[in-house]
């Protein structure tokens, strides 16, 4: 078996080499605790996303039929300038959250 490593074969260098490989497996542990970690918050994301698109959807469709109602009511131009004469304005604030040292929008 060839040295890849170009080290002489002594137990000092066994044992470091085995330090590092100790080493190299408990971060490797860690990671993998933080990969299952991060899966689970973008389940629970993906769970309040797919909550949240019912909900606009269900919206959406409420405003539809009101909108059908009042277009019947008054017609679409009544509808258009009463839509001209309210001003709405939405706002979506985004602001990071750490999951783990990643950095998340919420």
């Amino acid at each position: 078996m060839p040295n890849r490593l170009n080290l002489s074969a002594t137990k000092s260098n066994l044992l470091a080499i085995k330090e590092e490989l100790a080493f190299a497996r408990e971060g490797h542990e860690l990671l993998e605790q933080k990969r299952e970690v991060l899966v689970m918050e973008v389940m629970a994301l993906i769970e309040d996303y797919r909550t949240w698109k019912q909900e606009v959807e269900k919206n959406l469709q409420q405003a539809y039929r009101a909108y059908e109602k009042a277009c019947m009511a008054s017609g679409e131009k009544g509808v258009r300038k009463a839509a001209l004469a309210l001003s709405s304005r939405e706002e979506i604030k985004v602001r990071p959250k750490s999951i783990m040292g990643v950095m998340v929008p919420l």
